[in-house]
């Protein structure tokens, strides 16, 4: 009895050793610095700071086992909190400047963070709340700002910042998905949410005050987003399967705008100049959308159903379309060119097709079909020429030229 009583109390204290396992390395050199470390748990978690300039603040906490902190600062005033829960986490800080604040809080299990920042008042919030999740974040400039979001599992998110006061404000859930947001220029803000499963997402902004807004829900959606510019915005909605989405923007001042529901949708916006705005709804499965865009026009499409396809292209200035199509397997393509045209089609049912071009000034076009198999072909050349298609029924056509004036 006597030896088993020992032995157990021998256990006790071999686990009461290796619970207070951890280790704890700190340099400092200047003045001001001040650093915090609070570990408990079970197993061998490690922590390390450097600290050189003045004034620099880390703090850290790690309960669980397995954790993994290095913190490095170099600067003033420069400030670093770190919470660890779980079991093999990981995080890695490096601050160089004047001001900058990063705090970084993990749970669950094998997430992983790094984060880097140069400059003056940059700041980043990063949570991780899940398992095996990795977060890169990179800041060079001034008064930029990250808050990132991770749960669940797998996920990847790479963020860089550089320039001065771009924002970032980003939340990525559920299984697998994959995120790269890049700002390069003055107040540049993106806003994005993705929630499912490997769901795909590349965000690049180069100028300034670029604007994105976006989310999307479900399995497998891919967005691409490049803006280029001065006062672009766009904003994005995707809630379904297979989605694709694509914002182009180059010049000044554009507006785009997404809403997709449905699954296997391929929709993309392109606009160069300065000052046009496209909207793109879709709502079914399979379907086409594309709109593409020279200076100062307006764009409008809108699909439901399945199988349809809408092509709008505008080149030169003042163009306005609006193309809406209810039904299935419908296709309509619109091509502008000149300057101050008109153009509205309107299909309901299936398998209708119209095409229309407009070259020239101040031309005004309207297509209507309502039922099955209808045709309208329209090319209109020249100046101020005006022209009306209705077609209700099966099986109609209607092929309209017009030339010079």
């Amino acid at each position: 009895m006597k030896k088993v009583v020992l032995s157990l109390a021998m256990l006790a204290i071999g686990f009461t050793a290796s619970a207070q396992s951890h280790k704890n390395n700190l340099t400092q050199a200047g003045s001001g610095n001040n650093t915090t470390v609070t570990q408990t748990g079970i197993l061998l978690n490690n922590a390390a700071t450097n600290q050189e300039g003045d004034g620099n603040t880390t703090t850290l906490t790690q309960s669980g086992s397995l954790h993994n902190s290095n913190v490095e600062q170099a600067g003033e005033e420069n400030k670093a909190s770190v919470a660890q829960y779980g079991v093999g986490q990981t995080v890695e800080i490096n601050q160089s400047g004047l001001d900058n604040r990063t705090v970084v809080d993990q749970r669950e299990g094998a997430n992983g963070a790094v984060n880097t920042q140069e400059g003056e008042y940059n700041s980043i919030y990063a949570t991780q709340d899940g398992y095996l999740n990795a977060s890169t974040i990179s800041q060079n400039g001034e008064r930029n700002e990250i808050v990132s979001e991770q749960t669940g599992a797998l996920n990847f998110s790479v963020m860089e910042q550089n320039g001065n006061s771009n924002t970032i404000a980003f939340t990525q859930g559920e299984l697998g998905n994959d995120s790269t947001i890049t700002q390069n220029g003055d107040e540049n803000s993106v806003d994005f949410v993705q929630a499912g499963s490997f769901n795909t997402s590349a965000i690049g902004q180069a100028g300034n005050g670029n604007a994105y807004s976006g989310s999307q829900s479900g399995t497998s959606n891919t967005n691409v987003v490049s803006q280029g510019g001065e006062g672009n915005t766009a904003n994005l909605a995707v809630t379904g399967r297979f989605n694709t989405t694509k914002f182009n923007q180059e010049g000044d001042y554009n507006n785009a705008e997404m809403d997709i529901v449905g699954n296997d949708n391929i929709v993309s916006i392109d606009q160069f100049g300065d000052n046009s705005s496209s909207v793109i709804s879709v709502e079914g499965n399979d379907n086409r959308a594309y709109s593409y865009q020279i200076d100062n026009s307006e764009s409008m499409i809108e699909q439901i159903g399945n199988g349809n396809v809408a092509h709008v292209v505008q080149y030169d200035a003042n163009q306005t379309s609006d193309l809406y199509q209810d039904g299935t397997y419908n296709r309509a393509e619109v091509t502008q060119k000149g300057a101050n045209n008109y153009n509205y089609v309107a299909q309901v049912g299936e398998g209708n097709e119209a095409y229309t071009s407009q070259d020239g000034r101040l031309n005004y076009s309207v297509i209507m079909q309502d039922g099955t198999n209808n045709n309208a072909v329209l090319n209109q050349t020249g100046n101020s020429h005006q022209n009306v298609i209705s077609q209700s029924g099966v099986g109609n056509m209607a092929t309209i030229t017009q030339g010079l004036n």
